[in-house]
Protein backbone atom coordinates (compact mmCIF):
# COMPACT_ATOMS: atom_id res chain seq x y z
CA UNK A 1 0.00 0.00 0.00
CA UNK A 2 2.86 2.70 0.65
CA UNK A 3 4.69 1.68 -2.41
CA UNK A 4 1.53 2.60 -4.39
CA UNK A 5 0.79 5.95 -2.55
CA UNK A 6 4.25 6.99 -3.18
CA UNK A 7 3.77 6.20 -6.87
CA UNK A 8 0.97 8.46 -7.33
CA UNK A 9 2.81 11.04 -5.35
CA UNK A 10 5.51 10.76 -7.80
CA UNK A 11 3.10 10.65 -10.72
CA UNK A 12 1.47 14.32 -9.30
CA UNK A 13 5.42 15.76 -9.14
CA UNK A 14 5.35 14.37 -12.69
CA UNK A 15 3.06 16.22 -13.76
CA UNK A 16 3.40 19.23 -11.89
CA UNK A 17 7.07 19.19 -13.08
CA UNK A 18 5.34 19.12 -16.72
CA UNK A 19 3.22 21.69 -16.21
CA UNK A 20 5.80 24.16 -14.79
CA UNK A 21 8.25 23.14 -17.50
CA UNK A 22 5.04 24.67 -20.22
CA UNK A 23 4.35 27.56 -18.13
CA UNK A 24 8.07 27.99 -18.53
CA UNK A 25 8.70 27.57 -21.76
CA UNK A 26 5.46 29.55 -23.21
CA UNK A 27 7.02 32.88 -21.24
CA UNK A 28 10.53 32.34 -22.30
CA UNK A 29 10.41 35.11 -25.14
CA UNK A 30 8.56 37.41 -22.72
CA UNK A 31 11.47 36.90 -20.16
CA UNK A 32 14.58 36.62 -22.62
CA UNK A 33 13.16 39.69 -24.25
CA UNK A 34 13.05 41.67 -20.54
CA UNK A 35 16.73 40.68 -20.15
CA UNK A 36 17.68 41.58 -23.43
CA UNK A 37 16.06 44.82 -23.19
CA UNK A 38 17.73 45.83 -20.21
CA UNK A 39 20.48 44.70 -21.02
CA UNK A 40 20.50 47.02 -24.00
CA UNK A 41 19.54 49.97 -22.09
CA UNK A 42 22.31 49.46 -19.49
CA UNK A 43 24.73 49.32 -22.65
CA UNK A 44 23.38 52.76 -23.82
CA UNK A 45 24.14 54.37 -20.46
CA UNK A 46 27.30 53.00 -20.22
CA UNK A 47 28.03 53.97 -24.15
CA UNK A 48 26.63 57.57 -23.35
CA UNK A 49 28.61 57.90 -20.40
CA UNK A 50 32.35 56.95 -21.87
CA UNK A 51 31.04 59.43 -24.67
CA UNK A 52 30.88 62.25 -22.96
CA UNK A 53 34.05 61.41 -21.42
CA UNK A 54 32.83 59.49 -18.23
CA UNK A 55 33.84 56.22 -16.70
CA UNK A 56 31.95 53.06 -17.49
CA UNK A 57 30.99 50.63 -15.23
CA UNK A 58 33.94 48.01 -16.46
CA UNK A 59 35.98 50.83 -15.57
CA UNK A 60 37.01 51.97 -18.96
CA UNK A 61 37.28 55.85 -19.81
CA UNK A 62 37.33 57.57 -23.07
CA UNK A 63 38.05 60.69 -24.66
CA UNK A 64 35.01 62.51 -25.08
CA UNK A 65 33.42 62.42 -28.94
CA UNK A 66 33.67 65.12 -30.50
CA UNK A 67 30.85 66.59 -33.02
CA UNK A 68 32.40 66.30 -35.94
CA UNK A 69 32.80 62.18 -35.49
CA UNK A 70 29.33 62.26 -34.67
CA UNK A 71 28.71 63.86 -37.90
CA UNK A 72 30.56 61.67 -40.00
CA UNK A 73 29.26 58.71 -39.07
CA UNK A 74 26.20 60.23 -39.41
CA UNK A 75 26.78 60.76 -43.13
CA UNK A 76 28.41 57.61 -43.78
CA UNK A 77 24.89 55.82 -42.96
CA UNK A 78 23.04 54.63 -46.26
CA UNK A 79 19.70 56.25 -45.22
CA UNK A 80 21.30 60.18 -45.15
CA UNK A 81 22.99 59.34 -48.22
CA UNK A 82 19.49 58.53 -49.98
CA UNK A 83 17.81 61.31 -48.42
CA UNK A 84 20.85 63.69 -48.83
CA UNK A 85 20.84 62.68 -52.57
CA UNK A 86 16.71 63.53 -52.87
CA UNK A 87 17.23 66.68 -51.28
CA UNK A 88 20.40 67.47 -53.78
CA UNK A 89 17.50 66.37 -56.62
CA UNK A 90 15.60 68.80 -55.08
CA UNK A 91 17.48 71.27 -54.89
CA UNK A 92 18.89 71.41 -58.49
CA UNK A 93 14.82 71.38 -59.37
CA UNK A 94 14.61 74.62 -57.60
CA UNK A 95 17.44 75.81 -58.90
CA UNK A 96 16.44 75.33 -62.44
CA UNK A 97 12.77 76.53 -62.03
CA UNK A 98 14.07 80.30 -60.25
CA UNK A 99 16.39 80.36 -63.42
CA UNK A 100 13.10 79.39 -65.70
CA UNK A 101 11.20 82.37 -63.88
CA UNK A 102 14.07 84.55 -64.00
CA UNK A 103 14.04 83.86 -67.81
CA UNK A 104 10.50 84.53 -68.16
CA UNK A 105 10.61 87.65 -66.18
CA UNK A 106 13.12 89.07 -68.20
CA UNK A 107 11.07 88.53 -71.11
CA UNK A 108 8.07 90.20 -69.63
CA UNK A 109 9.69 93.05 -68.89
CA UNK A 110 11.33 93.22 -72.13
CA UNK A 111 8.33 92.84 -74.01
CA UNK A 112 6.39 95.30 -71.63
CA UNK A 113 9.50 97.55 -71.84
CA UNK A 114 8.42 97.49 -76.28
CA UNK A 115 4.67 98.17 -75.40
CA UNK A 116 3.35 101.64 -76.70
CA UNK A 117 2.02 101.74 -73.16
CA UNK A 118 5.00 100.94 -71.36
CA UNK A 119 6.44 103.89 -73.38
CA UNK A 120 3.75 106.48 -72.76
CA UNK A 121 3.43 105.64 -69.61
CA UNK A 122 7.26 106.03 -69.15
CA UNK A 123 8.02 109.33 -70.98
CA UNK A 124 4.76 110.57 -68.76
CA UNK A 125 6.41 109.72 -65.42
CA UNK A 126 10.28 110.92 -66.52
CA UNK A 127 8.71 113.76 -67.15
CA UNK A 128 6.92 114.25 -64.07
CA UNK A 129 10.00 112.87 -62.03
CA UNK A 130 8.05 109.81 -61.05
CA UNK A 131 8.59 105.46 -61.61
CA UNK A 132 6.34 103.97 -64.16
CA UNK A 133 2.86 103.78 -62.85
CA UNK A 134 2.08 100.80 -65.25
CA UNK A 135 4.87 98.76 -64.71
CA UNK A 136 6.85 99.72 -61.12
CA UNK A 137 9.38 97.10 -61.54
CA UNK A 138 10.45 98.36 -64.86
CA UNK A 139 11.87 101.55 -63.70
CA UNK A 140 13.07 103.67 -67.55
Amino acid sequence: MLFKLDCSDMVKLADSFEVTADAIRASRPVVLRAIGVQELAWAFQDYRRKSEGGEGGDGIKWKPISDQTIKNRIRRLKVYKAKAATVRKARKALVSGRKKLARSASIMRQSARNSTEYRNAAQDAAKAGKACPVYPCCVP
